[in-house]
């Protein structure tokens, strides 16, 4: 089986300015070979975290202060943590029932616990935010072909992201 890797970067610019801290650590799935396993419809803790992020921040005024996940360029993603800065008195606990809701498609096995945190006061620009979050959304994960015997022709996966200085480097293993 052949295949190949690409590693995305995305350059971020950093604003400043601390409020409420919050980390959201994604759990609980198996992971897997992404060449084996990408078919079983196991769920990716990236793309999980990615979702959750995205939600924090359409609900309001949160801000996306980092997103890593995925350790291993072959492997499904099973942990994943986000951190968000959100004002004081944001709704964070009536938020954490939906978002657990609207996520639990992804898998049975799926854990998201939320923890506070004092962190330094640097966040990500939101243009820069939308346009992380947005690619990892929009990268395609799972299976993309099939071959007539329902073996899997074409996948990719969203091995892993982590932040590098000033910028998020994003990588995908394709067969």
């Amino acid at each position: 089986a052949g295949g190949g890797d690409s590693l995305l970067r995305k350059t971020v610019a950093m604003e400043h300015g601390a409020r409420s801290r919050h980390t959201f650590t994604v759990s609980g799935l198996p992971g897997g070979h992404s060449g084996l396993d990408i078919h079983r419809g196991i769920g990716n803790a990236v793309v999980v975290a990615a979702e959750l992020a995205a939600q924090l921040m359409a609900s309001g005024d949160a801000r996306l202060v980092s997103i890593s996940g995925g350790d291993k360029r072959n492997a499904l993603a099973r942990d994943a943590v986000v951190c968000v800065d959100v004002p004081e008195d944001f709704d964070l606990e009536g938020m954490m029932g939906e978002l657990k809701e609207s996520i639990s498609h992804a898998d049975a096995r799926l854990s998201v616990t939320h923890g506070s945190t004092r962190d330094d006061d640097k966040y990500i620009c939101t243009s820069g935010a939308r346009s992380i979050l947005s690619l990892l959304l929009a990268l395609p994960h799972g299976p993309i072909k099939f071959e007539a015997d329902g073996n899997t022709q074409t996948s990719n996966n969203v091995a892993s992201i982590k932040g590098e200085g000033d910028a998020y480097v994003v990588q995908c293993s394709t067969r």
